[in-house]
């Protein structure tokens, strides 16, 4: 899976959700996905975890986002949309 591909799924989703909460705003790869600048609450970080997750399992890939790997990291993967496309697409090499 291309970079771009995973943008694109991760930028559907996040689209999907705001859509379903009513929350406007411009999504692109430097959208902030975590943190004190998101638009999501808790519920909806989690629900855009597991949209992404089902995402990527539809197309073969098996991830777990919310592991301890992905939660200790310094820098946390969850910043905006192109650190998590980064982060996936390391965890499907």
């Amino acid at each position: 899976m291309q970079k771009h591909d995973m943008v694109e799924i991760i930028t559907e989703e996040l689209k999907n959700y705001y859509e379903s909460m009513e929350i406007e705003s411009e999504i692109d790869i430097d959208t902030i996905i975590f943190g004190r600048d998101s638009k999501l609450d808790s519920l909806g970080f989690v629900t855009l975890l597991v949209d992404i997750e089902t995402r990527m399992s539809e197309v073969g890939n098996e991830i777990t986002l919310t592991s301890e790997q992905a939660m200790s990291q310094r820098n946390s993967p969850f910043r905006s949309v192109n650190t998590l496309a980064d982060f996936i697409i390391d965890q499907i090499r």
